[in-house]
């Protein structure tokens, strides 16, 4: 079904500037009620606030006052409490000091009186021990002069005295045993060790004498020493290897400064019928063996010299020389001529044996070649 239709209302036709200030009208009115009423808030907000910071600022101000009075409350309280109880302190401690030294005075005094007594009665003490002492000793002494007269009267039984004797005995046997014999025991055992270290040090020391003699005699010219101190150069255990190495050395220097050209140094044949052009090699040979060390060595230089004499017998010569010389000077000399041939044979005195050990491969073959020299060519 349809909606009827309104009928149309036609609008009356009113005036529109008194519409208009009707309408004006009360708008101003209404914004001056409002205007009022926001202006009576404020001022009540305005107010409330004020009365607020008021409160604040006096609920401060009280707090602070009491604050403050509180504090000085607190403050006299602990003066006051302090100065009391400094007074009541200081008051005990007087009391105390003042019974202290009342009880300090009167132990002083009980002190004073307890050595006084302790003094008297230690004198009193010391002289009783002193009285006790004394009557003891005499009658110690009584004692000992009648127990000493019963001992004497006693020893004289014949009885007692074998007793004695016999009892001394064992005691003294037991004393030999047990301590006399023990301190000979130690001595017998030091004395051993002594007399084992005296003999040691002797053989030490003889041993120590016979270097020093040998060392001398080899200074001194004797072969034999030298050939000691060769051998203690070559055993490298001897402890007195070392010295003998510096002697041998000294002595080596020592001949190599004497075996020069010794020719026509002296005259060997002073006071006899011959002389060196004369003489025959028998008569050099004789001369060597009459001859002292000083005038051997001349004659061994003056006869190897001689070459007038085969060269096989004047090396044979030196070799007898060599194996037969107690002189090291002479000795010297003939390793030193023999070692300026044309033979390789050159070694010093240390060499000896070798020497010895060439000749006896040689010597035949020397022997052919003087053979063949007297042999005339056909």
């Amino acid at each position: 079904m349809k909606r009827p239709k309104k009928p149309k209302v036609k609008s009356q036709n009113r005036q529109p500037n008194q519409k208009q200030q009707e309408i004006s009208c009360s708008d101003d009115t209404i914004r001056r009620i409002v205007d009022n009423l926001l202006k009576s808030r404020l001022f009540w907000l305005e107010i409330g606030i004020g009365i607020l910071i008021a409160v604040i600022l006096g609920c401060w101000g009280i707090t602070s006052f009491v604050g403050s009075s509180v504090k000085t409350s607190i403050k006299d309280f602990e003066s006051n409490t302090v100065s009391s109880l400094n007074v009541k302190l200081q008051s005990e401690i007087h009391t105390f000091e003042v019974n202290a030294s009342n009880r300090l005075q009167k132990g002083d005094m009980m002190l004073l009186e307890i050595d006084a007594s302790s003094s008297n009665q230690m004198v009193r003490l010391s002289n009783a021990l002193a009285h006790l002492e004394t009557n003891v000793n005499i009658r110690l002494l009584a004692e000992n002069y009648e127990m000493t007269n019963r001992i004497v009267q006693s020893f004289q039984e014949p009885r007692i005295s074998n007793t004695v004797s016999q009892v001394a005995s064992i005691y003294a046997r037991e004393l030999i045993g047990k301590q006399i014999q023990p301190e000979v025991d130690k001595f017998k055992t030091d004395l051993d060790v002594f007399r084992n270290k005296a003999d040691l040090d002797i053989k030490k020391l003889r041993d120590e004498l016979a270097f020093s003699l040998t060392i001398s005699k080899a200074l001194g010219d004797d072969r034999k020493a030298f050939d000691e101190l060769a051998k203690i150069q070559d055993n490298p255990n001897s402890p007195n290897r070392e010295i003998a190495v510096k002697t041998i050395i000294t002595i080596m220097r020592q001949l190599s400064e004497a075996a020069v050209n010794r020719r026509n140094a002296i005259d060997i044949w002073d006071g006899t019928t011959n002389n060196m052009t004369t003489a025959t090699f028998e008569n050099f040979v004789d001369r060597y063996y009459d001859s002292l060390a000083s005038t051997r060595l001349h004659v061994i230089h003056q006869l190897f010299c001689q070459e007038r004499f085969p060269l096989y017998k004047r090396i044979s010569f030196l070799i007898d020389v060599m194996k037969k010389e107690e002189s090291l000077v002479c000795l010297n000399q003939a390793c030193f001529l023999l070692s300026q041939t044309k033979s390789d044979a050159k070694w010093s005195i240390i060499g000896v044996p070798l020497f010895i050990d060439w000749w006896e491969k040689n010597k035949e073959k020397m022997y052919q070649e003087m053979i063949d020299q007297k042999t005339p060519k056909q």
